[in-house]
């Protein structure tokens, strides 16, 4: 059963269509169910046409051929049969049922399989980090409590509630109570927080252990995870991914920088330490430019004269430069300049004011989906062997700080997490 949730996802056994898949034989991006973590790949806007719009492309939702089994893809709108969708009219409720004591409903251990118990346990932030998904529970239209793909399903008195394969029978089916209860529409009894974090169903009384709270995830501030065209990121600011797990930092000594909120490691920066750099800006020329007080460009992204008009911070931990039709013109595995110094100023205007450091880079036509061999399947980059359009190749691997090696370099520090060798 597909669920719509106010935050514009469509959810499917506990995971989201999301709108960046590898691509189809024919090059447009399969849709695939993957893990939620909040990006534009996985919202959707539903129009009066019965088209379904992806936030990330501004492409429909369609069904190709329209035969079972045949792979659903976005392309361009059109307004044929293959992208009219009939959605459900009522939406879901989606985000964490909270106890009494603070603590959150989820499957023991994290499990998925029928059988699994419920339990309570420490509610995990923030709402996207890597295991929270055993907490995110939707309360759909037909009464039922669902977890990953399973239902919770009520038993006899005193009994653990558990998950079970979804069968639409009155076992897991839930009624909600003026007090804040959950009654179990085939027995009458309520769920019960037992302490000790057990989750079971007992004689409904007026007691606290009985009364549940539904919070839905909070919305994140608008542009939080981007910078728009003519925006700047000045020293001391930052942005941050959907899920919360990574933030983008423009530092007070110059370098711009790419954390792990969980482990506080650095892992991208522009090597513009003790340059003079005070703040980021996309242009409105597609480039992406580190700019000093005095006007002076120590660092960019080579796109100018491009259509990239959003610069995102992804839940994959990966930095991408977006047209708005979802081409990707830069992004941070992009290999290090082969020919100049970072920083450095050479002949040619940055349109708009300062020097362009290093050369243009090419930028891609033909938006496709890169996946290194060590897994990183997420990345939605160009990928290696794509029509020729002078992208460079996806530098796969570790997501580590990489300097060209050359020789005249000194340690330089990122702030909090350590040193590492910069270009001088």
């Amino acid at each position: 059963m597909v669920t719509s949730a106010q935050d514009g996802t469509l959810r499917v056994h506990g995971k989201c269509l999301d709108a960046a898949g590898a691509p189809a034989p024919w090059g447009r991006p399969l849709v695939r169910l993957w893990s939620c973590d909040g990006s534009d790949q996985q919202r959707w806007q539903a129009r009066p046409d019965r088209s379904v719009v992806s936030a990330w492309n501004g492409s429909c939702l369609d069904g190709t051929f329209g035969r079972a089994g045949d792979p659903v893809t976005t392309d361009p709108c059109h307004g044929g049969d293959s992208q009219k969708w009939d959605l459900p009219t009522r939406y879901a409720d989606f985000g964490t049922l909270v106890g009494a004591g603070g603590k959150c409903l989820e499957t023991a251990d994290g499990h998925s399989e029928a059988g699994t118990a419920v339990r309570l346990g420490a509610c995990l932030s923030p709402f996207y980090a890597p295991g929270a998904a055993r907490q995110h529970l939707t309360h759909a239209p037909d009464g039922t409590l669902r977890v990953f793909d399973k239902c919770l399903a009520s038993g006899d008195a005193d009994s653990t509630v558990v998950v079970k394969v979804c069968d639409g029978t009155d076992s897991q089916r839930w009624l909600s109570r003026p007090d804040h209860g959950l009654v179990a529409a085939s027995t009458g009894l309520c769920l019960h927080d037992e302490g000790d974090y057990a989750a079971v169903t007992r004689t409904c009384t007026p007691s606290a252990a009985q009364a549940w709270r539904f919070t839905k995830p909070a919305p994140a501030p608008v542009g939080a995870d981007r910078l728009s065209p003519g925006e700047r990121l000045a020293s001391g600011q930052s942005k941050t991914s959907p899920n919360g797990l990574y933030r983008l930092a423009m530092q007070s000594d110059g370098n711009l920088v790419l954390y792990d909120n969980t482990t506080r490691q650095a892992l991208w920066n522009s090597f513009t330490f003790d340059t003079g750099a005070t703040y980021a800006v996309l242009q409105t020329d597609g480039n992406f430019v580190l700019y000093s007080d005095s006007g002076q460009a120590r660092w960019d992204s080579h796109t100018w004269g491009s259509a990239a008009t959003r610069l995102v911070v992804q839940s994959d931990s990966n930095i991408v430069l977006y047209g708005p039709d979802a081409t990707p013109y830069w992004h941070r595995w992009m290999r290090p300049r082969d020919s100049q110094e970072v920083g450095q100023a050479v002949a040619g205007q940055v349109p708009g004011a300062g020097t362009r450091s290093c050369r243009r880079r090419e930028v891609p036509v033909t938006p496709t989906v890169g996946q290194c061999p060590s897994g990183d399947s997420a990345l939605r980059l160009p990928a290696a062997g794509a029509p020729a359009s002078g992208v460079k190749d996806l530098e796969c691997g570790n997501p580590v700080i990489r300097p060209v090696r050359r020789s005249g370099r000194r340690r330089s520090h990122l702030g909090g997490s350590g040193w590492r060798w910069r270009e001088v």
